[in-house]
Formats: structure tokens, C-alpha cells, sequence
């Protein structure tokens, strides 16, 4: 019986980047047996263009409201884990090489018994510029590009929706390590950004200081690390969360961007909210500065 890949893609807003990534999935050398799109959007324009998705080979979700990435990968989980063997999680912002699910899956035929088969529920892909020749193992993945073995995944094992975005798939690396499972990267597997970059950069104090350039990922991506090493007991991470935390409230000001004293209270609010445990879609975000994530999008 051939093996079933599902492929799973949390999309929002931008039909373009979509369409890109599943072109790019469409030439992979391996068959995709079928893809669930979870559609975030508040973009009517999307949610037409989505149709011409539909078939047998696709289910597609919209979404009455946007339930992030946490929510959006973990329906794809619960719907995969009915259908598939194997799920690759993917964002619409990336490309990948036509060997990149090859690659994956020859990882994990060439995962010998002395590495322990049945413990290894992820292989990822990496990015085009990486010059590695082996893969290794992690300790954490992101979505992106990440092939799951689904009969390694325990049941009930799923996303919190409470993170909402970002750093909710770290979460959820610390919650499949809790079960013994353990995550390797395999570079031959190519990804690229299909997008210019998210990050500012500046100097500060001999070094690069690097950060969300929108408020709402940075406020996200704050708070969520900080419960999630707090949960899991991470507590070198969140020291080093807190202090790349400090950097980036002065590298705000140095850089003087627009918006620099909001960025600021942004930051702020994001470590009390993760000390707090406030998660869920944030309502401290209010209409101004949704106005200052809209200009970026």
C-alpha cells in the first residue's frame, strides 16, 4: 500500500504565497496524497480564489474567525491523523526544492535501530543557504517544513490554541519530547522564504540585535516563549529570552523607527502577559496598533 503524505497549510490573507507554495508542492518528486488547507483569511478575495483548490485531493477550511497557527495546525493534526501517514506542516510563505519530500522520507527509511526508529516523530526541512551535509537532531522545530510520522503522535497530543501565534509549535515540541520523541533536520531537504524578510536589525553594545519588525509578532512571540519555557521548565531559555527581551527595548529606541515608544510598550505588555499566563488572542492590541500590523501586511 503506497504511503499516504498529507500535506497541511495554514494560510491567511495572501492568496499569491498560497498559490506559489502549492505549485512548489505540486512538483515534488514524491506524491502528496492529499491537502488540508486551514483558511485563516478575512479576505473575501481569498476565500473565492480558494475554491479553485477544491477537489478530492483537498479539504478546505474556513475558518469563521482567525484561530492562528495554534489553532490551524491542530485541526490539520486531528484531520490528518484520520487520513494519512505522514503530515508535512507548511507555511504559504516558503518554496521548496522538487527533492525536498524525497529527502525527508529517505531520512526516515535511513534512521537505523541503534537511533531508535520508533522515537523519531519529526525530520524538517532547512534553508537553500545552509551548508550542512548530515542531518542532526533538535530539540525543538518549527511548522514550517516539519514531516510528522503520524502513528508516532499520541493520541489527545495537540497544539495549545491558547498561543494563538507563534511559538506555539515550540510548545509543542516540548510537549512530544514529555513522550520520548525526538525531532532530526535534514538540509538535503531545500526550503526557501517566498517573502522579503520579517526581521529588523541593528547594532548595539558589539553585536546584532535582531526582531519582529511587526508589533503583533513581536508582542506574540514574547509572551508565548516565556509561558512556554516557564511550562516546560526551560529556564536557561527564558533567562536568555528576557535578556535578548532587553536588547530589543533599546534597539528599539536606537533605531527610531515609527512607532518606537508603542513597540516599546509592546514588549513591556508581552513579558507581564507571559509571567501572567495571559494567553489567547490578545485584546491589549487595540485598534492602533492593528492599524500599525495592517501597514506591514
Amino acid at each position: 500500500m503506497a504511503t499516504k503524505i498529507i500535506a497541511g497549510i495554514v494560510a491567511y490573507n495572501d492568496y499569491d504565497l498560497l498559490e506559489n507554495l502549492i505549485q512548489s508542492l505540486s512538483r515534488q518528486s514524491v506524491d502528496i496524497y492529499h491537502y488540508i488547507i486551514i483558511d485563516n483569511s478575512d479576505n473575501c478575495y481569498q476565500h473565492k480564489l480558494l475554491e479553485k483548490f477544491q477537489g478530492n485531493k483537498f479539504t478546505i477550511i474556513q475558518n469563521p474567525k482567525n484561530n492562528g497557527s495554534a489553532g490551524g495546525f491542530k485541526q490539520i493534526l486531528e484531520l490528518a491523523i484520520k487520513k494519512g501517514d505522514f503530515l508535512w506542516t507548511l507555511d504559504q510563505d516558503i518554496e521548496f526544492s522538487e527533492d525536498a519530500l524525497f529527502h525527508l522520507m529517505e531520512r526516515y527509511k535511513g534512521i537505523s535501530f541503534t537511533e531508535e526508529r520508533n522515537n523519531v516523530a519529526v525530520v524538517r526541512s532547512w534553508y537553500e543557504d545552509s551548508h550542512a551535509l548530515e542531518s542532526w537532531y533538535v530539540e525543538e522545530f518549527p511548522w514550517r517544513g516539519a514531516l510528522f510520522n503520524l502513528k508516532l503522535i499520541p493520541e489527545n497530543c495537540l497544539p495549545d490554541e491558547g498561543l494563538f501565534l507563534y511559538a506555539c509549535d515550540l510548545d509543542y515540541s516540548y510537549k512530544l519530547a514529555k513522550h520520548g520523541l525526538k525531532f532530526i533536520v535534514e538540509p538535503k531537504s531545500v526550503m526557501k522564504e517566498s517573502q522579503k524578510s520579517i526581521f529588523l536589525k541593528t547594532y548595539l553594545w558589539n553585536g546584532e540585535i535582531e526582531y519582529y519588525e511587526s508589533p503583533l509578532r513581536l508582542y506574540y512571540s514574547i509572551r508565548n516563549g516565556i509561558i512556554t519555557y516557564i511550562k516546560h521548565s526551560k529556564f536557561k531559555k527564558l533567562i536568555k529570552l528576557l535578556k535578548d527581551s532587553i536588547k530589543i527595548f533599546f534597539a528599539i529606541r536606537v533605531d527610531g523607527y515609527p512607532y518606537s515608544k508603542i513597540r516599546q510598550k509592546i514588549l513591556i505588555r508581552a513579558i507581564k502577559d507571559g509571567f501572567f499566563f495571559n494567553s489567547g488572542k490578545s485584546n491589549y492590541l487595540n485598534k492602533k496598533l492593528i492599524s500599525i500590523e495592517n501597514s506591514y501586511n
